[in-house]
């Protein structure tokens, strides 16, 4: 079940280490069991193998993470990209910000049994672009809420030099970015080979008004 996870992993020079996997695999068990009330994922999607095609598109960011080390996923669900990434990167601080009280509960309760000690979860829906920015992250996120929502915040107070990872789906425009505000990273298919791309900018510095 895990070939594709470590040949992903090898194509992007990380070392396969077992004690990821057997947390990724944790997250499976806990996922399986709380959706049977929770809701975290599509009832298709609530097989090991669709879960795994889920970790492939989050792990696919993983090389863009190097260099980051506070970020903030917003709409965080059953846990994909966040409690993944805190998988195999432990060391990350990670703000999961979920509006769903059970689904929250099920990020803390996994976080807690995976003893992933730097995950924080917040139980609340952000629209206000000040309170993302109060966070603090270097790096934010967000399979479930769309590319729309979180570029109009990054542009509107989003701090120079930070990056988005963004998942756009078939219906996002084929170009995300929006102004001259934005240098793109990284624009790729996605690894699971679902329809979407893998989308990765960074925030540019803006001049301000002439004096």
């Amino acid at each position: 079940m895990w070939d594709p996870v470590r040949h992903l992993l090898e194509q992007q020079g990380w070392e396969s280490d077992a004690r990821a996997l057997e947390r990724l695999n944790r997250h499976h068990d806990l996922l399986l069991a709380w959706n049977r009330t929770a809701h975290l994922v599509s009832t298709g999607d609530a097989t090991r193998r669709a879960l795994v095609r889920h970790d492939l598109e989050a792990l696919q960011a993983l090389p863009y993470l190097v260099g980051h080390h506070a970020v903030v996923d917003v709409g965080s669900g059953g846990g994909f990209p966040g409690l993944v990434w805190a998988c195999m990167r432990p060391d990350l601080e990670l703000i999961l910000v979920e509006s769903g009280s059970r689904k929250a509960a099920f990020l803390r309760e996994t976080s807690h049994r995976l003893a992933l000690q730097k995950v924080r979860v917040l139980h609340e829906r952000l629209e206000d672009p000040d309170r993302l920015i109060a966070l603090a992250g270097d790096l934010w996120t967000s399979r479930a809420a769309g590319c729309g929502p979180l570029l109009r915040s990054a542009g509107e107070a989003g701090p120079a030099g930070m990056t988005l990872i963004l998942y756009a789906g078939a219906r996002d425009p084929a170009d995300p970015v929006d102004g001259p505000i934005w240098d793109a990273v990284a624009d790729e298919p996605l690894v699971s080979g679902a329809a979407g791309r893998l989308v990765v900018l960074r925030r540019r510095a803006v001049a301000g008004p002439a004096s």
